[in-house]
């Protein structure tokens, strides 16, 4: 019952979006042919030609474990950048030598953030004649779903998945959290 709550919440807040978006003069294409939960099992490295083949790329590293191809799929922003440089600097010299730059130390926090046994649906897309696109998504774990408006831009004619600045906070403040955790802080 509290799950079809959650879902039906989801729709609801997607609804939303989808109609500020609308008034907003924003041209919304139409959702995929197909609007069935796509399970993380069928997901394949699809290439960054297009928002929605950079995002199903962009989830088949991060649950496959694979952060070379997940930090080449992500973008920072200057902030976003700064947060991870610090995050990165702070670490032990064994970290930042794994985590070597900023978007793979990001992609190993962004993979976490990919619910377990998860299906995804686009359930709609702006502004991909442009540079800048938005996807609007429903990810759908065992234990959780949730939707997520995502902002992707193209680098050099490829689709990146933008990180936002507060999400390396978060990303920041759960990496404290651990160490404290490690440290018997807490």
């Amino acid at each position: 019952g509290r799950l079809r709550s959650e879902i039906e919440m989801l729709k609801t807040r997607m609804d939303d979006i989808e109609q500020a978006h609308a008034a907003a003069a924003l041209t919304v294409t139409s959702p995929p042919a197909t609007s069935e939960l796509i399970p993380a099992s069928t997901w394949k490295n699809a290439g960054r030609a297009t928002p929605k083949a950079a995002l199903e790329t962009t989830l088949w590293a991060a649950v496959g474990g694979d952060i070379d191809v997940l930090a080449d799929t992500i973008s920072l922003d200057a902030g976003a950048r700064a947060k991870a440089e610090a995050i990165l600097a702070g670490l032990p010299a064994a970290a930042r030598t794994r985590y070597a730059s900023p978007e793979k130390l990001v992609a190993l926090f962004t993979a976490k953030d990919v619910p377990e046994g998860a299906s995804m649906r686009v359930v709609a897309q702006s502004g991909t004649a442009t540079d800048e696109a938005r996807l609007y998504v429903v990810l759908q774990g065992e234990k959780a779903t949730r939707g997520a408006d995502l902002a992707l831009r193209r680098h050099a004619g490829n689709w990146k998945l933008v990180v936002p600045e507060s999400a390396v906070e978060k990303y920041g403040a759960m990496l404290k959290d651990e160490a404290a955790i490690a440290g018997g802080v807490r």
